[in-house]
Order: C-alpha cells, then sequence, then structure tokens
C-alpha cells in the first residue's frame, strides 16, 4: 500500500501542471480571438488579398477544425473573381497533422483530470487532506518550473524552440511552407507563433501562482486547524 500511496503522490502531483497545460492549449487553439487578432495585427488582408469577411470565415474554419468540431479546415475564397480553396495538399496535410496534437492535448486534459480526481480522492480518504493539497501545490511548482525553463530559452532563442517543436512533433517536412504561395504561411507567419506562445506562456504561469497560491493558503489553514485540535 506505501508504494501505491508513493505512486499515487506523484501522479496526483504530476497531473495537476498537465491539466493546466492542456486544458490552455486546448482553449487558446480553438479561440476565435487568437486568429482574427494575427489577422488584424498582420494585416494579413493585405499581404494575401483576402477581403477581412472571407478572413472572419477562415479564423471560424480553423477554430473549429483545430478544436475539434469540423473534419476540415478548407474554406472557398474569391481570388481575381474565381472561387477557389484556400489551401493546398500540403497545406491541408500538415493541418492534419497539427489536428493529430490538438486532439492529444484535449485527452490529455481528459486523462488528466481522471488521474487528479481518481489519486486525489485515494490520497484524501488514505493519507488526509494536507497529503493531496501538498501535491497539489507540487504541480503548481512543476508548472512554474516547466514553463519558466520555455520563457529563459524563447527569449535566448526563441528561433531554435521554435525549429525543435516542429521536428519533434511532425515526421515529415510538411511544415516546411513556401511563404510566396502557400496561404497558411502567409496568414499565420512565425509573428504569430511568438505572440501565441507568450500569450499562451503568461496563461499557464499566471494558472501555475493561483494554484500555487491556493494550495499553500488552504495547506496553512489546515495546518493550523490541526494544530487546534
Amino acid at each position: 500500500m506505501r508504494m501505491i500511496l508513493f505512486v499515487a503522490r506523484i501522479l496526483c502531483a504530476v497531473s495537476f501542471p498537465v491539466l493546466i497545460i492542456s486544458s490552455t492549449v486546448s482553449i487558446y487553439v480553438s479561440s476565435l480571438h487568437l486568429y482574427n487578432y494575427d489577422f488584424e495585427k498582420y494585416h494579413i488582408s493585405e499581404v494575401t488579398g483576402i477581403s477581412e469577411a472571407q478572413l472572419d470565415n477562415v479564423a471560424v474554419m480553423m477554430a473549429r477544425y483545430l478544436g475539434g468540431k469540423s473534419n476540415t479546415p478548407q474554406v472557398t475564397v474569391n481570388r481575381d473573381g474565381k472561387d477557389l480553396p484556400l489551401y493546398n495538399q500540403k497545406e491541408l496535410l500538415h493541418l492534419a497533422d497539427v489536428r493529430i496534437i490538438t486532439d492529444l492535448f484535449r485527452i490529455l486534459v481528459i486523462a488528466s483530470l481522471i488521474v487528479v480526481l481518481i489519486t486525489g480522492i485515494m490520497l484524501f480518504y488514505r493519507e488526509g487532506a494536507v497529503t493531496l493539497i501538498r501535491q497539489m501545490r507540487n504541480g503548481g511548482i512543476i508548472a512554474l518550473l516547466f514553463t519558466g525553463i520555455l520563457v529563459i530559452w524563447a527569449v535566448l532563442d526563441f528561433d531554435s524552440l521554435f525549429y525543435l517543436f516542429h521536428i519533434l512533433s511532425f515526421s515529415n517536412d510538411l511544415w516546411l511552407l513556401d511563404p510566396t504561395r502557400d496561404y497558411l504561411i502567409m496568414m499565420f507567419p512565425q509573428a504569430f507563433f511568438n505572440d501565441a506562445a507568450i500569450t499562451l506562456i503568461a496563461t499557464i504561469i499566471v494558472e501555475s501562482i493561483v494554484l500555487l497560491a491556493a494550495a499553500l493558503i488552504i495547506q496553512k489553514l489546515l495546518v493550523k486547524q490541526q494544530t487546534k485540535a
């Protein structure tokens, strides 16, 4: 039983940051605001020649596709007076690879939540609330350490971090797109990913601090209550 509880403590602590990160990523990739902000900030309508009204539809389809609510990101846009599909086959294949990753994050949300609930209940009934809150605290610390490393790396050399992410995430070179003819990279330049990474990491840091602060406050109250008892 000691070994089982030891493993439960580790799984519980690790599952908290996994839940925070995976849920935050899942929310952002399906955020319509994220794509509309990118299109407006980097003047994508001027870059691509696609009207803002059509880009609104592009954003909706991308958010739905990466959010798991649509089977294709493809849209028809009017270019030079002709209705044509926006993405070519290479772009669609790359987006299919990206969809696999976003699907994985959604699975991680469910899996980590289940682990947190199971291990949390086990620890609460076997070792008490203080032990459970300690794992919550440890989870916040782990999340902060992980994001801290990413922040330092991104500040020192974002390009290498961006490159490593693609090498580890994709088993092909479909992500190497041509900015002169592939609309996907025209609409989502590297600057977009810089902004998205900053927003994502900042959100995770805030969530981790809230988790850590809540755990420390609850832990202090529980210890104080036990001392009085």
